[in-house]
């Protein structure tokens, strides 16, 4: 199952890396970003769109959360839940 999550990883930037830079993750996206800034490109050339923040960042982020919320609603059955938690009725 490893192996197949890799070879996905590694097909999607190796097909859409030039064209969207490969911003799977902030880390390949913004420090080059950086660098494009400190070398000379202006700034509406590095930062002009809103996919450097949209793409890397808050499709990771809301993802995380996504993935969790489902994860604990569905398969978690521990107490320690802070969304599938067992409520107590009083008798």
């Amino acid at each position: 199952m490893v192996q197949i999550l890799g070879l996905l990883v590694t097909t999607l930037k190796l097909t859409l890396g030039h064209n969207t830079g490969s911003a799977l993750n902030p880390a390949a996206d913004f420090g080059p970003r950086l660098v494009m800034l400190g070398v000379g490109y202006g700034r509406s050339v590095v930062f002009g769109d809103a996919w450097w923040v949209i793409g890397p960042w808050a499709a990771n982020l809301a993802g995380a959360l996504l993935g969790g919320i489902v994860y604990d609603g569905f398969i978690f059955v521990g107490s320690e839940s802070p969304v599938n938690r067992r409520i107590k009725l009083s008798r």
